[in-house]
């Protein structure tokens, strides 16, 4: 249905619709090759463990669940106080000294 939307969006801008009139559907490069559930799955993860700053992970749920701490404020993150480098994936926190300078 989304894809008829499209294809119905970019046929009345080739059609002479009105200017600026472009695909009912914008998205990114990386969307188009995803199929709707694939996407979806991929952006309700991103929000339930992205950092509640954003919008989302509403009381660090997605985090208590995985075990990670997170800072308790924007202040411990902008002093320094706070590391997330014992998170990182094995082998990914030497990576990060090693381009970061042994932070």
């Amino acid at each position: 249905m989304l894809r008829a939307l499209e294809r119905a969006g970019e046929q009345s801008a080739s059609a002479g619709g009105p200017p600026g009139e472009g695909p009912a559907l914008q998205q990114t490069f990386t969307e188009t090759e995803l199929e709707f559930l694939p996407l979806l799955v991929m952006h309700a993860r991103q929000g339930f463990y992205a950092d509640p700053i954003y919008g989302g992970n509403r009381d660090r749920a997605g985090w208590q669940v995985i075990g990670f701490p997170g800072p308790s404020s924007l202040m411990e993150v902008f002093t320094g106080r706070f590391s997330a480098l014992p998170w990182f994936a094995e082998g990914e926190a030497d990576k990060y000294r090693e381009a970061n300078g042994d932070v």
